[in-house]
Order: C-alpha cells, then sequence, then structure tokens
C-alpha cells in the first residue's frame, strides 16, 4: 500500500506542469525535489509543449517539469529575480534542487536537446550552481531577507503554509539584494492571498454543511 501512495504521489500531475495562483502549493509541496522551470511567453511555448513533454518523459518521477508563462509577473517575476532576469521577455530554463537548496540556470538556446542535456546532468548531480553576480549591499538591515521573516508564513495552520514556508526557506544560499527582496515579498504575498483564499472556501463549505 506504501509503494502505492507513493507511486501516485509521484504521479498526479502531468508531464509539464502550468503553474497558477491555485496550484502552487500543491507543486511546491511535491515529494518530487529536482524540479525544472520554464519561463515563455505562452506563444512561444505553443512550439515547445511538445518536444519537452518528450523530454520530461524520460525523467518522470525525476524532475518535476514546471511552465510559467513570463507574462504573468506574479508567478514569473519572483523567480526570475534570482537570477537578475526579471525584465527579460525571452524564454529562460531554470532549475531548483530543493534537497540541498542550489539553483541551476541553463545558459545556452532553450532547445530540446539542451534542456535534455541539462536535465541529464540535473538528475545526475553534475551541474554547477548558479549564484547571481551581485555584492552583499552594506545596508543589511534595509536589504537583507532571513528566514526569520517567514514566521507570519507558517503562523498559518495546515500543510499548506508549512509548504510555503519550506519553499522560501530553501531559497537561502542566494546572494539577496533589494530587488531579491521583493521578489520573496511578492513570493510571501501571493502565498498569504492563495492560504487565505483556500480558508476562506474551507470555512464557505463548512458553513453550508452544517
Amino acid at each position: 500500500m506504501e509503494k502505492l501512495l507513493q507511486f501516485l504521489d509521484h504521479n498526479k500531475f502531468p508531464l509539464v506542469t502550468k503553474l497558477t495562483e491555485l496550484n502552487s502549493i500543491r507543486v511546491y509541496s511535491s515529494p518530487i525535489k529536482l524540479q525544472l522551470f520554464v519561463f515563455a511567453k505562452a506563444e512561444d511555448f505553443k512550439d515547445l509543449r511538445e518536444p519537452l513533454q518528450d523530454v520530461a518523459r524520460k525523467f518522470k518521477s525525476k524532475i518535476m517539469f514546471i511552465y510559467i508563462d513570463i507574462a504573468d509577473e506574479n508567478l514569473a517575476k519572483p523567480f526570475l529575480t534570482l537570477y537578475g532576469l526579471e525584465d527579460t521577455e525571452d524564454t529562460v530554463v531554470a532549475a531548483f534542487d530543493n534537497k540541498i537548496s542550489s539553483k541551476y540556470l541553463l545558459e545556452t538556446d532553450p532547445t530540446p536537446a539542451n534542456i535534455e542535456d541539462f536535465s541529464s546532468k540535473f538528475v545526475q548531480g553534475s551541474l554547477s550552481p548558479y549564484f547571481k553576480s551581485q555584492s552583499v549591499p552594506d545596508n543589511v538591515t534595509a536589504d537583507t531577507w532571513s528566514a526569520a521573516d517567514t514566521a507570519d508564513v507558517g503562523s498559518e495552520p495546515g500543510p499548506e503554509a508549512e509548504a510555503a514556508q519550506l519553499l522560501l526557506l530553501s531559497l537561502q544560499s542566494v546572494t539577496w539584494d533589494s530587488s531579491l527582496a521583493q521578489g520573496i515579498w511578492s513570493m510571501r504575498v501571493m502565498h498569504r492571498e492563495v492560504l487565505r483564499r483556500n480558508l476562506a472556501e474551507s470555512c464557505a463549505v463548512m458553513n453550508a454543511k452544517w
């Protein structure tokens, strides 16, 4: 039974999952800790969808492939800020290893062949972590974000809040600057809104039953 539940848990998402505000908590709390993100315009992703699914099929249960519409600032910008690419309109392929809190960036053209090679090295653990090339600011108080700032997110009850907090804690390995702090703040606000909405919906269902 345990193996069956594990199988279902690892296969409950499609080959390529489109990230939305509604499914973000489920995505972040996935047991698959290697996550590959493709940021692209909707029209550009149409040509990449099928080849990407073929790549994802080869790494099923090992890597979670996630698509984010680059035009969706609430979802795309916080992540792209981690790479200093918040203003880009080009397709970006990035990855996170949530087991060791490391991030990676495909720095060649995002072709299916390059994405497959990137994914293979990601699974093997042979990729070099990506570090944003900016120095730590002198004004640490104003420009540094710490894990303590997640306390208000973690105060929400339930596994969704815990998953959101774990996601934020997993990003501590990057170099922090003011733009990154703004990106993380946007992510925190988004998750708090999702948690608030889910709580409101749950209360509404309970009231209807009683």
